[in-house]
């Protein structure tokens, strides 16, 4: 019973634990799919925000048949806000920034903000296999070990960019985490709640691609901001190589850059090319098409260079005036493009997302715990009721056990001191004999009993006296059944002769309070019998001797 007993506990715990960590799963699963219905639901309103060296700005989106521009507000900061390509984290910013929000009724929105793409290491890197589930903790593994990465605590994502027959091409996106949590706790103290965090670069992308429906299979992106101008690598709809030139002397009075500029920008522009062709995809692929944002006198400059250098090149300057078709200016919208890519975020199906998960991951952990112990308090108590049920069946089978044992010792007993010579002497060898010969099973007997009890019949005592006989008090349902029994006792394998030794009426409302079960009848009789044993060979000598 014991061995049973373990085996189940060790098989229902098993189970139980396979259970747990399902439901454990299932509760992450159903609480990240409660988040992300929290913070964007089914609305259709979305908003981006950028905070740079030109100022904050903020962008909500709405759609009706295409995604447009509700309203946007900007807020200037101070020059010192700014240092080494870093927001400054002081009071006085967090000040204008709540009263910002405030203003703008935004209080408590979710929004998605940036992180400079020079800021961010991007690395292509091949894992040894195609599982998904694996996948995710070898990258991991690469991170921590195989990537040598400018800042100690990395945040991460990747998307996979290709698929061999044992290996999986992916590209890691990374950041420090230090300065991506200084600039949400920023936004947030502005009374904003942040649900991603991801590179301008694919921002960018997004809102070109709403617009002109463009691949970026094999696209050379080009951002001019009012104190840089970024270069974009993408392949297969993701950023590959980064590169940032500083505008060190200001645009001319027609807003365009001067021969100088130019001529180093595509100069710039041309090595990197070369660079995508030869070194990163050595001579097997090369970029394709071209597009241009930022100031129109500036996109054309650059737009007119580049189909000069590359004629083979598809080069397109990019307005973002659809996202504003009630603004005449074209440089309103021009000038919120990567906020209005934030804000269509949401969309994207393979998006990035370098906001750091630990919190998120402390706000599930309270919920799995909870499930995880529920189901272990269930299963215990499950055993604790299987085992004492259990613990309690055995001990009724044993106190039985003993009581046939007395029983069946109480008649070998008996038969020995039937079968004891007078003068004492006996052999131990034909004592042994007769007992085996004499030996009577109480299981058969009762056995014998019960099998020809009539129907409806029940045995209610039972007892052995002095002069080796049965008694039988038996409850009956008919006169006849009394006589019918009594016949039966005496054809008995075991019995000598039987007796009626009394019979008694009762009412049926008696008998069914002694009875646990009792047919419906009017009357209930109840009989006394007494079955003399068959005397033993030899008995009526012995006992001849055994009264001399």
């Amino acid at each position: 019973m014991d061995t049973e007993l373990l085996s189940w506990t060790s098989t229902y715990l098993y189970s139980a634990n396979k259970l747990s960590l399902r439901m454990t799963r299932l509760t992450r699963f159903i609480f990240l799919l409660g988040c992300e219905k929290a913070m964007f639901g089914s609305s259709s309103k979305r908003i981006g925000l950028t905070i740079g060296p030109s100022g904050a700005r903020l962008v909500k989106l709405r759609k009706k048949r295409h995604w447009t521009i509700e309203s946007s507000g900007v807020l200037p900061l101070s020059p010192d806000a700014y240092a080494d390509e870093q927001l400054k984290d002081t009071d006085d910013l967090r000040r204008q920034l709540k009263r910002w929000v405030r203003r703008m009724k935004l209080t408590g929105s979710p929004v998605v903000i940036p992180i400079q793409t020079s800021q961010a290491i991007i690395r292509r890197i091949q894992i040894q296999t195609t599982n998904r589930k694996d996948l995710h903790q070898l990258v991991a593994l690469e991170v921590e070990t195989a990537l040598h990465l400018p800042f100690e605590d990395p945040v991460y994502d990747y998307v996979v960019v290709g698929e061999e027959e044992n290996a999986t091409q992916v590209l890691v996106f990374a950041a420090s985490r230090q300065l991506i949590e200084q600039q949400v706790k920023l936004v947030e103290s502005a009374g904003l709640k942040v649900r991603g965090v991801e590179l301008s670069a694919t921002a960018l992308a997004r809102a070109i691609r709403t617009l002109d429906r463009s691949s970026f299979q094999e696209t050379l992106l080009v951002n001019q901001e009012p104190d840089s101008l970024e270069i974009y690598m993408f392949y297969q709809g993701q950023p590959v190589f980064v590169r940032s030139i500083s505008l060190f002397s200001a645009l001319d009075d027609g807003g365009q850059l001067s021969p100088s500029q130019l001529g180093e920008m595509t100069a710039e522009i041309s090595r990197m090319l070369n660079f995508y062709q030869f070194s990163i995809h050595e001579g097997q692929s090369r970029i394709a098409e071209a597009r241009i944002a930022g100031s129109k006198a500036v996109r054309d400059q650059l737009c007119a260079a580049l189909q000069e250098l590359q004629p083979d090149m598809d080069v397109r300057t990019i307005s973002f005036q659809p996202y504003a078709p009630g603004k005449r200016d074209e440089s309103y919208a021009d000038g919120q493009r990567v906020a209005i890519g934030l804000a269509l975020w949401p969309n994207e199906e393979k998006r990035i997302n370098l906001l750091p998960k630990v919190d998120r991951e402390a706000k599930v952990a309270p919920y799995a715990l909870a499930g995880t112990l529920l189901v272990w308090v269930l299963c215990l108590a499950a055993m604790l009721y299987y085992y004492y049920d259990s613990r309690s069946e055995l001990q009724a089978g044993k106190r039985q056990a003993d009581e046939l044992q007395l029983n069946l010792a109480s008649l070998e007993n008996g038969i020995i001191a039937q079968q004891k010579p007078k003068d004492g002497a006996t052999d131990p060898s034909q004592a042994v004999v007769a007992i085996r010969n004499n030996r009577r099973v109480v299981t058969d007997v009762l056995a014998e009993l019960k099998e020809k009890l009539p129907a409806g019949a029940v045995i209610r005592t039972l007892n052995y006296n002095a002069s080796s006989q049965i008694g039988l008090t038996v409850t009956l349902n008919r006169p006849e059944d009394v006589s019918r029994y009594l016949y039966e006792l005496r054809r008995m394998s075991f019995a000598e002769d039987a007796t009626l030794q009394s019979v008694v009426e009762e009412k049926a409302a008696s008998a069914a309070a002694d009875l646990e079960t009792s047919p419906l009848s009017a009357t209930k009789l109840t009989a006394v019998y007494a079955v003399p044993f068959k005397k033993p060979e030899g008995g009526a000598k012995n006992a001849a001797d055994g009264n001399q």
